[in-house]
């Protein structure tokens, strides 16, 4: 039960780790094409990407303006990413993982536990690819767990995807991931 949960929320398929399209990957492109219209919104999204490599912060904010539909701003490490949403209120937010000072973890619960930032939808895109990891940054409160390298096509989609999910289905995939034990190390 708690493989089969991990696996809905996840999906995770070991063989394809540190590809650039991955399944947990391309399934943020199925799920938005899947259910949902994707419909180019009449003001662009803005995007804060909190990463604290400054040259994928760069290439993804630039991939992500060139797109279209984009404003990106970043933030370097999850302090400055805290301080930074409340200046530019976000449509959406992609989190690394491994910063200084306050990691991804910290940031999404830290964002989900003020009522003024819960319902911003939250991405956590990460090199980390255990399961246990996973379930952490889900059970912290992020909409979706994506892995690096990504390409900027499946980020785009991601990032609709995650503004597109509402606040009872965000509900909802808490509280399957609370109802489930915890997997075991």
């Amino acid at each position: 039960m708690k493989e089969q949960t991990l696996k809905r929320h996840c999906d995770h398929d070991r063989s394809s780790v540190g590809s650039s399209r991955s399944p947990t990957n391309s399934f943020a492109l199925r799920q938005l094409t899947e259910g949902h219209i994707m419909t180019t919104p009449s003001e662009p999204y803005t995007v804060l990407i909190v990463e604290d490599n400054v040259e994928l912060l760069d290439i993804l904010s630039r991939a992500l303006r060139r797109i279209g539909h984009f404003n990106v701003v970043g933030a370097s490490d999850g302090v400055t990413g805290l301080e930074q949403y409340y200046v530019v209120h976000p449509n959406c937010m992609v989190i690394d993982v491994k910063m200084p000072g306050l990691d991804g973890y910290q940031l999404v619960r830290a964002l989900r536990g003020d009522p003024t930032t819960a319902a911003t939808p939250l991405i956590i895109l990460t090199a980390m690819t255990q399961d246990k990891e996973r379930f952490a940054g889900l059970a912290a409160g992020a909409d979706l767990y994506l892995l690096k390298p990504i390409t900027p096509q499946d980020l785009a989609a991601a990032i609709h995807r995650a503004i597109l999910i509402s606040e009872q289905e965000r509900q909802h995939q808490l509280q399957t991931l609370a109802d489930d034990e915890t997997p075991s190390y």
